[in-house]
């Protein structure tokens, strides 16, 4: 997939390389298949695996994939078949309350026990990325408090997931540490 921003220019872009039986790479966080406009899907496999559940008002590429999982094996095209455009204007991304009182307990509810049955491991990490990725968004929408309570849990959950330490540094000042970091990543990024 091509990224780019709202002026057209590339920024990025990213190629998946993953293949088979990923339901626990999905759960663990080690895959991340990606949106919709990232996937085609046998249209065969739909009934068994169902239609992207509506009570998710985010997250629901993530929650459907891993269902999708579990009825299909996945394949990877090293093409970049889809473009996506960034802009500053509202996203579902943006909506930091409904990922944490809607999104995150009933993605941990729904598909926890299936993390688990691949082993305490699996569902360390299935939750502890979902707490880091809340975090995350508390502190793009300016909930330094919770993104701060939300980071250190994902610490407690998964101390061996690197990522939730660079986004824990740049929450620890708040806007004074995040806003640089920020510019920082888009600098590094493109």
């Amino acid at each position: 997939m091509t990224v780019v921003d709202a002026d057209g220019d590339e920024v990025g872009g990213t190629t998946p390389e993953f293949a088979g039986d990923v339901t626990e790479a999905i759960l663990s966080g080690d895959v991340k298949p990606g949106t919709y406009s990232r996937t085609a899907v046998r249209r065969s496999v739909l009934p068994a695996a169902g239609y992207p559940d509506e009570r998710f008002p985010s997250w629901q590429d993530q929650e459907w994939h891993i269902r999708l999982s579990q009825h299909c094996k996945y394949a990877s095209v090293p093409d970049r078949l889809a473009v996506r455009r960034y802009s500053d204007r509202e996203q579902i991304t943006d909506d930091f309350e409904s990922k944490r009182d809607v999104s995150y307990p009933l993605l941990i509810r729904k598909h926890g026990s299936l993390a688990a049955s691949y082993g305490p491991e699996c569902r360390r990490k299935f939750v502890g990325r979902l707490t880091r990725t809340l975090g995350f968004s508390a502190l793009r929408n300016g909930h330094y408090g919770e993104a701060l309570r939300y980071l250190l849990e994902a610490v407690a959950r998964n101390p061996a997931d690197r990522h939730t330490y660079v986004v824990l540094l740049s929450a620890l000042g708040g806007p004074v540490t995040y806003r640089p970091a920020r510019r920082i990543s888009r600098w590094l990024s493109g």
